[in-house]
């Protein structure tokens, strides 16, 4: 099986700029959300050959120092908050609306979702610039809660709750990525969030109303 490969910007910002971290982050969490499910390999310019010619415009031990590297590990957090759940996760972009802009050659403004078919899961990403969207196809009469993952280093927030009564779809908080799940219990929800100048991922989880 080969691994989902993210398509490459065309205008890719100087390496180990926050810009440049931003697009990588899309990349990482954009192509794992699309079904990348067996893992994400990361690569940057003078990696990729392993350039250490004086010519070189980056030599590789610059690239390794870049911080869009160092932040690879909390997709592993991210996927795995869900715990072997995420291995059921099947790729719907239309969960959320709106989830595309006009720009194809952009890593700004798509965002991206997940769902268990028994719709108790959901993961999602929202890119920088995305606006205020619904989330759909969730369980109606539930609680869902929310937290924020920030994806620049590992850290959840509290994102609040929401409960479609009468529609099977909530709105998102402003500015992350989510993720569902629905019981009984009313398990937590949990969310990533980037902040308002980056993408953002996260998680959210429901409780039904017994």
């Amino acid at each position: 099986m080969e691994p989902l490969i993210a398509p490459e910007h065309h205008a890719a910002p100087p390496g180990g700029t926050e810009r440049d971290d931003l697009f990588v982050r899309s990349g990482i969490y954009g192509s794992f959300l699309s079904g990348g499910f067996a893992g994400h390999v990361y690569g940057a310019e003078g990696i990729w050959g392993a350039d250490i010619e004086p010519e070189a415009p980056v030599k590789m031990w610059e690239a390794f120092q870049w911080s869009s590297g160092s932040q690879m590990r909390y997709l592993r957090d991210f996927a795995f908050s869900i715990g072997k759940r995420y291995q059921e996760l099947v790729p719907i972009a239309d969960l959320v609306t709106p989830n595309k802009t006009h720009n194809y050659r952009a890593y700004e403004g798509w965002a991206y979702a997940a769902r268990t078919p028994d719709k108790r899961v959901f993961l999602g990403y929202f890119e920088k610039g995305c606006p205020r969207s619904q989330v759909r196809g969730v369980q109606l009469n539930s609680v869902y809660r929310a937290q924020w993952f920030d994806p620049r280093n590992g850290s959840w927030r509290d994102a609040g709750a929401a409960e479609p009564l009468r529609s099977p779809r909530v709105c998102r908080p402003t500015n992350g990525a989510f993720s569902n799940s629905a019981g009984c219990s009313r398990p937590r929800a949990s969310a990533a969030a980037n902040g308002s100048a980056s993408s953002s991922p996260a998680r959210w989880r429901a409780g039904r109303r017994c």
